[in-house]
């Protein structure tokens, strides 16, 4: 009886192993290992391919035994760990022989090349695109619109900007963006898009993305149809994101988290009369807030706060639970909907649970709340004896 090999596995199986090794595995060692092994990765049609982590002189020796018309996705990308490679894509392929390309993502792409891509890239079969921009002017989105123009069953084309828009305004463009990240924005920049995308349904303002946060009268003119709508962000005032937000009557997801927010930030009456008049359609809030305060809370105070989160509108019509945590060393409320926000859980021991911490919810299901914790922060208690500093523990939960 012959001893089993990887080289007389049924070819299905070979497939599901190309599926999972990287690009360079696939083309400079899964290929070389013998002849049949070299027509198999030749002739495989389902290429999904991530250059993101490789070599210059391995992603060019890859462009060169790679056949395009087998390739159905990919990701280029000119962050740190891999400089000017989109750059060197376009010299050493014809991107025009990618033929059968599904799903495209250009990261950290400037003007010239996403240029080159927009005169040359067939766009028959994708369904799939998306530019993460290190510019942000009328050119660029010109350029995205032009993509985007040209292929009609893109169903969520998205643009991520990295750049910064203070000293840009976009113009009116018939342009099919849907969804756009921008991590450096400014308030006035934040309204002109919404006029002038009339076709965006997500916004994802990145962290602390809003410069020189001060607020902005809202135009009395605009109104967006704009679904999702994502915010990070420090130092903010509730009246500020209120100001944001009031022009989006039609948005369906809210997602906000801010450090250093306000005290009005954790008065769930302020959020239920908003919401009520501005955000009638919404479905989904989600939201976490960090709030510093000078003295300490007593627990009558804590439900005091929590009070406003236990009327009708949260418990039996939205349906959207809340928990208050309270810090009395660190002088820290954070407050955040639950179970549906991912947010770091803080584990503290028994112990010092009546005089460090406290913790109250409106959730009814505790197990719920554990199911979506995706950081772990356990303090444990130093030895006496000792007389140690207090440990803490992170724990990254996947």
């Amino acid at each position: 009886m012959s001893r089993p090999s990887l080289d007389t596995l049924p070819l299905e199986l070979l497939y599901r192993i190309i599926d999972n090794i990287d690009v360079r595995t696939i083309f400079l060692s899964f290929r070389n290992v013998c002849k049949r092994f070299n027509a198999i990765v030749d002739s495989y049609n389902l290429y999904k391919l991530d250059f993101r982590l490789i070599t210059k002189p391995d992603f060019d020796k890859v462009c060169r035994v790679i056949r395009p018309e087998n390739v159905i996705s990919m990701t280029l990308s000119d962050e740190d760990e891999t400089p000017g490679l989109i750059g060197l894509f376009i010299s050493l392929v014809d991107i025009r022989q990618f033929t059968r390309l599904q799903s495209l993502a250009l990261i950290q792409i400037d003007d010239t090349n996403l240029d080159s891509f927009v005169k040359n890239m067939v766009t028959t079969s994708l369904v799939s695109l998306s530019i993460d921009s290190t510019e942000f002017d009328h050119r660029t989105l010109a350029l995205f619109s032009s993509a985007t123009e040209k292929v009609d069953q893109i169903s969520m084309p998205t643009l991520e900007m990295n750049h910064s828009t203070k000293e840009h305004k976009c113009s009116p463009l018939k342009c099919f963006i849907k969804e756009l990240s921008v991590t450096d924005c400014t308030f006035e920049s934040y309204f002109d898009i919404l006029r002038n995308l009339i076709h965006l349904e997500k916004f994802v303002l990145n962290n602390n993305c809003l410069i020189n946060a001060v607020q902005t009268v809202p135009p009395s003119d605009l109104t967006s149809d704009l679904k999702s709508l994502i915010i990070e962000q420090d130092n903010m005032t509730i009246d500020m994101c209120q100001s944001m937000v009031s022009m989006t009557s039609s948005l369906r997801y809210f997602k906000i988290k801010v450090t250093y927010a306000g005290r009005s930030f954790y008065d769930g009456s302020k959020w239920e009369l908003f919401i009520q008049t501005k955000l009638c359609n919404l479905k989904t809030f989600e939201f976490y807030f960090e709030i510093y305060l000078n003295e300490n809370l007593s627990i009558d105070d804590l439900n005091s706060i929590m009070d406003s989160y236990r009327t009708p509108f949260w418990i039996q019509v939205k349906q959207w639970f809340v928990t208050c945590d309270y810090s009395k060393t660190m002088h820290l409320i954070t407050i955040y909907s639950t179970p549906s926000v991912q947010c770091p859980f803080r584990h503290i021991p028994e112990s010092e649970k009546n005089s460090e911490s406290i913790s109250i919810t409106t959730n009814p299901d505790k197990q719920a709340m554990k199911n979506h914790i995706s950081s772990l922060q356990v303090s444990l208690p130093s030895s006496k004896a000792r007389n140690t500093s207090k440990k803490v523990f992170y724990i990254m939960v996947s």
